[in-house]
């Protein structure tokens, strides 16, 4: 984790592009692009900070040009602080100090004072940083966006040590609203946090075995906290007055450049497109429909993108909770300008399968809809296997000319996430042999803000992906729909 300081003197959006970090040598504290040093730390001098101060110069007092020391340690004196008086002391009153003075009792004393004095300073400005913060982060929060797209998650690896070669800083209003014309005054240091993301493919067998490895010694807590979270990129769509009511979960809204946008009139709807392993919109991650206008919205999402299968991962209910509206009728119903029949439903342990027939005027398409019931909001379903055999449903019969799959839980999030990383995976997995867990999680968040929320969803995708990579015959055959 790395930070960039910037001063903000006025208000509104501020956007920095093609942002490129400089690395400076450790002993110089701020170079140029042309490797050229400005000012080298408190040990170190000379035109490239090439030269170690005296270890006898007192800290901060050496003369970055010329090492020149401005008042030497205990016991030393010179020009350069670096010869050692005869007792090894000043003296009295320095009296054994030559061609530079030294610290004496005197500015010892001062010295003693002027540090109680900075210490209760520095104490009492300490107590101040918690009240102040929390009253600037009532009227701001900051965001990091790694690049413009989801492609721009790994950087050139020659750019030093930072991976990361563009980023962008955005100032928001905290809240639900964007409201550019409150009063703002006074400058504000904004810390800008990044992550540095290299790559990391594992081939699957190192994989397998790292992964029992962390799973023994109880790794992936730090691991999961350690990955970047929240939002990342723009969301101004999601927050217009007409739009809110469409959000069910509060700061949950997809992005500006990846959101799905619906025909007009009404263009609206929580769900993001997300890139898969052989095209760019290979899924659709959705919140799940909660209101009736959310309902035709979906279906109008359904129709529009072509797409002939829904992943639906929740109950309509948990713990007496609606965490989804039914999307579908019992046999046969109009839902906005579309007319739909069930053609087919299979209701089995751990989820349902149905078909759908829908009409819109004079065409008419069949839609699968996979519905898995065993797993519990934020938590994992109870084995790996129930999963597995559950995916391998939803990828039978794939044809070149469908469109996105579409994968909602309720918040279209933690759930949603994890199926989508595990599928994407296990396609990257069997394609290349080599995996990369970490880097599609946060290329996931890119696209989908707090995408797979725990850490029990984060050990479930890891437990699955060695169980899917391993033992590739797992499929449900018995339970295959018609051919679409």
């Amino acid at each position: 984790m790395d930070v960039v300081m910037i001063n903000r003197t006025n208000y509104g959006h501020l956007t920095l592009c093609d942002f490129q970090l400089k690395v400076c040598d450790s002993q110089c504290e701020l170079c140029t692009l042309e490797d050229t040093c400005r000012h080298c730390d408190d040990f170190h001098y000379g035109p490239n900070c090439e030269n170690i101060c005296s270890s006898g110069c007192a800290h901060g007092s050496c003369d970055e040009v010329t090492g020149i020391c401005s008042n030497c340690s205990v016991g030393y004196s010179g020009e350069q602080c670096q010869l050692k008086s005869d007792n090894g002391e000043n003296g009295e009153n320095g009296e054994n100090c030559t061609n530079q003075p030294c610290s004496i009792n005197q500015t010892k004393t001062a010295t003693n004072i002027e540090f109680w004095i900075l210490f209760s300073i520095g104490f009492l400005a300490l107590m101040a940083i918690p009240f102040l913060m929390k009253r600037f982060h009532k009227r701001f929060r900051w965001r990091v966006t790694l690049g413009s797209s989801p492609s721009n998650l790994y950087g050139q690896t020659d750019r030093a040590r930072f991976n990361l070669n563009s980023s962008r800083v955005i100032l928001e209003p905290e809240g639900d609203s964007h409201n550019l014309n409150d009063p703002y005054s006074g400058v504000i240091q904004v810390v800008v946090t990044f992550n540095n993301v290299g790559e990391k493919k594992l081939p699957i067998e190192q994989f397998v075995k790292e992964t029992h490895q962390k799973m023994m010694k109880n790794e992936f807590y730090s691991e999961f906290r350690g990955l970047p979270n929240g939002p990342m990129n723009l969301h101004t769509a999601a927050l217009r007055p007409e739009n809110t009511t469409k959000n069910r979960y509060k700061k949950i809204y997809p992005y500006d450049d990846n959101r799905v946008i619906l025909d007009p009139p009404q263009d609206y709807i929580n769900a993001s497109y997300i890139q898969g392993v052989y095209n760019n919109d290979a899924y659709i991650a959705a919140q799940g429909p909660f209101t009736s206008q959310t309902v035709i919205d979906f279906w109008r999402m359904v129709w529009q993108e072509n797409s002939k299968r829904i992943v639906m991962l929740t109950r309509l209910r948990e713990d007496n909770m609606e965490k989804c509206q039914q999307y579908w009728p019992n046999d046969a119903g109009e839902i906005g300008p579309f007319h739909i029949i069930i053609q087919k439903e299979e209701i089995l342990d751990q989820f349902a399968i149905r078909k759908f027939i829908v009409r819109k005027g004079d065409e008419t398409r069949r839609i699968n809809h996979y519905q898995f019931t065993g797993w519990p909001d934020t938590k994992s379903p109870q084995s790996v296997e129930g999963l597995l055999c559950f995916r391998n449903l939803t990828k039978n019969s794939l044809r070149s000319d469908e469109g996105p799959m579409i994968v909602h839980g309720s918040a279209g999030i933690g759930r949603t996430g994890t199926f989508i990383a595990l599928d994407y995976l296990l396609e990257k997995g069997f394609k290349e042999g080599c995996v990369d867990v970490k880097g599609c999680v946060i290329n996931l968040r890119q696209q989908r803000p707090f995408s797979i929320q725990s850490v029990d969803q984060y050990v479930f995708l890891l437990d699955a992906l060695v169980e899917g990579l391993t033992n590739i015959g797992w499929n449900c055959a018995l339970h295959e729909l018609d051919e679409i």
